[in-house]
């Protein structure tokens, strides 16, 4: 994006507005593409088309009326809360298309806050609240000064660092395996390849023109000497793909991606640590104490004979005490599901209704897929979720506890195999009403006799 054109420079030509337009078009899509991971839903694809779109609109028409930087930048930003809404917070935006207020201030403060959610959040995303913001403003401001670029500036060929940036940013944000990482970065060589060929054709056709009248006869370029010339062009950038296609794929046969990215998400220390808060072990032991042993602490429907619900995964072991390893297993936040396809094990799903129960660690069984809290609470506690996929744990921020009733509806997860993870199903909320739970007492009496609790209800 740049200033005003100077003074005589003559106006940028219909052929050039659409050439580079293509161009930055093609390469901003294919730069999009590590970014896919991160959302991985119909939403993303909409919002790079339109924002890809409305970006060169901007650059073309301060292309065309010369506006300042200042105007352009003011523009940007206008479309962007104008459409904002609509493509990264689609929830908020009445009937799907017209901005609401409060979808307007949470996309304001989703400018600055939604970056760390992001890179602290179970992949995909979709989505979820207003966690495509960072998409937006990366696709609208990279197209912007990319097309702006190129058809404002004397060295048009720095417009490609737009798709560049957004490339290099979509791999940051993204997983710390790659998708599709060699096949991406040859095409948006190839892409930037041709580009930079055709604008240096273009600049070299612009200059001959200018010279032209200037020229004798005799010195003035032939019609079949511009025609080989143009021929020697297209070979040398045939040849060039050629090459890059080659080396690219001989790279990709000998060294496999297979060492994972240090990315964004790598680096930043995770909101939840187990560390943090008591050992489940230790909460457990308190249910048995004297005066609690009777009492219900949460009933449960839904769960499969045999199952047994699961508090917590104490997967570390110092010599002393057993606890939770939070290093070696993170947890992050769940935005809307996980897919569990490749994980054995019948589906289920599973109701479980807070009583007596107070704690960050969320009840459930098996692996999870999804979670729904309700009550006057749930959209917090959701907020507030946290899952280890490692180990099949998961807690809440704050807990839960029975002076904030609550029936969370937990997304189950099979009956546990032989193999530690089963595969869940979508969850479906019950319409009965749950099962009784025994009794802490008759918990403690049946572990000591080694059966195991069952719970034989059917929601």
């Amino acid at each position: 994006m740049t200033g005003k054109a100077a003074p005589g420079r003559p106006r940028v030509s219909a052929v050039s507005i659409a050439g580079n337009t293509t161009a930055l078009l093609l390469a901003t899509l294919v730069a999009a593409v590590p970014l896919w991971p991160v959302y991985a839903n119909r939403e993303f694809v909409v919002l790079v088309v339109v924002a890809a779109a409305l970006g060169s609109g901007i650059a073309i028409l301060g292309t065309v009326f010369r506006w300042r930087a200042w105007l352009v930048s003011l523009v940007t930003v206008a479309v962007y809360f104008l459409v904002g809404v609509p493509l990264a917070i689609p929830g908020e935006a009445t009937q799907g298309v017209v901005p609401s207020f409060a979808g307007l201030g949470d996309l304001a403060a989703a400018t600055a806050l939604s970056w760390k959610e992001l890179v602290t959040i179970v992949l995909p995303v979709g989505s979820y609240q207003a966690l495509l913001v960072p998409a937006l403003i990366l696709v609208l401001s990279s197209t912007v000064v990319g097309l702006s670029i190129a058809l404002r500036a004397r060295i048009g060929e720095l417009g490609a660092l737009g798709p560049i940036a957004l490339y290099l940013a979509g791999i940051g944000l993204g997983p710390t395996v790659g998708f599709a990482p060699i096949e991406t970065g040859l095409a948006l060589f190839v892409v930037l390849l041709f580009w930079l060929l055709w604008q240096r054709a273009a600049r070299r056709r612009a200059l001959l023109g200018l010279s032209g009248a200037r020229q004798s006869a005799r010195t003035r370029e032939t019609g079949a000497a511009r025609r080989l010339n143009a021929a020697r062009g297209a070979l040398s950038a045939a040849l060039i793909t050629a090459l890059a296609i080659g080396v690219g794929t001989a790279a990709a046969v000998a060294f496999p991606v297979q060492v994972p990215r240090d990315v964004v998400r790598a680096r930043v220390q995770q909101p939840f640590d187990p560390n943090d808060y008591p050992s489940p072990l230790s909460e457990f032991r308190s249910y048995l104490q004297p005066g609690q042993a009777d009492s219900v602490m949460l009933s449960v429907t839904g769960l499969p004979d045999g199952g047994r619900l699961r508090l917590a995964a104490l997967d570390s072991y110092n010599g002393i005490v057993y606890s939770l390893d939070g290093a070696a297993n993170a947890f992050t936040r769940l935005p809307d599901r996980l897919d569990q396809s490749g994980v054995a094990g019948d589906p289920s799903s599973i109701a479980v209704t807070i009583d007596g129960y107070a704690g960050v660690w969320v009840p459930g069984t098996g692996q999870l897929e999804r979670i729904r809290f309700a009550g006057k609470t749930g959209t917090a506690r959701a907020d507030a979720f946290y899952y280890n996929d490692g180990t099949g744990t998961a807690a809440v921020l704050g807990g839960s506890t029975p002076a904030t009733p609550t029936r969370p509806p937990r997304s189950c997860h099979g009956r546990p195999d032989r193999s530690r993870r089963s595969r869940p199903a979508r969850l479906r909320f019950p319409l009965s009403r749950p099962c009784p739970t025994p009794s802490k007492r008759r918990l403690r009496d049946m572990f000591a006799r080694g059966t195991r609790p069952a719970c034989n209800c059917r929601p």
